[in-house]
């Protein structure tokens, strides 16, 4: 599948809402970020920069990110529906991973909310899980408590 990898033009602004949309929607059964975290966003989810993932003229995936230090972390993998498991989300991050080592940074970063299964996914990606905590900007739609896992690939 032959994928363009680009910054976001202001041309594509509504069209990587609906991914991220249609993307989250599912976790969004999940969690939620808590009215706190909606209020300030300038947090550990705060997205600086902006890549979209671009098949037969359609943007089917995005991904933000920033440099922090010796690493780039990852904020908000998304990837529409009708394309999960064409190899989307691996392509944004192996962009990513190279984009990386040309900045001399020395690993890729991300914060992933163990309840969604999204950690074994990651891990595929060749990510490892460095720690868990309890998820503080995030609430849980059933009440229960949500873990946080932070995850690193090296480069």
């Amino acid at each position: 599948m032959e994928v363009i990898i680009r910054d976001v033009a202001e041309r594509d602004q509504a069209a990587a809402r609906a991914v991220q949309d249609a993307a989250f929607a599912l976790v969004r059964t999940v969690y939620r970020p808590c009215p706190k975290a909606v209020a300030a966003p300038t947090g550990k989810n705060y997205v600086r920069h902006r890549l979209v993932a671009v098949f037969c003229e359609e943007v089917v995936g995005t991904v933000g990110y920033e440099v922090q230090v010796d690493r780039l972390h990852v904020i908000g993998l998304a990837v529409h529906p009708k394309y999960h498991r064409c190899g989307i989300g691996r392509q944004l991050m192996d962009h990513l991973a190279e984009f990386a080592r040309g900045q001399g940074l020395r690993s890729l970063s991300l914060y992933t909310v163990e309840e969604t299964g999204n950690v074994p996914i990651f891990l595929r990606l060749s990510f490892a899980v460095v720690s868990r905590n309890p998820a503080e900007d995030l609430e849980s739609v059933m009440g229960n408590e949500l873990m946080e896992a932070f995850m690193m690939r090296a480069l």
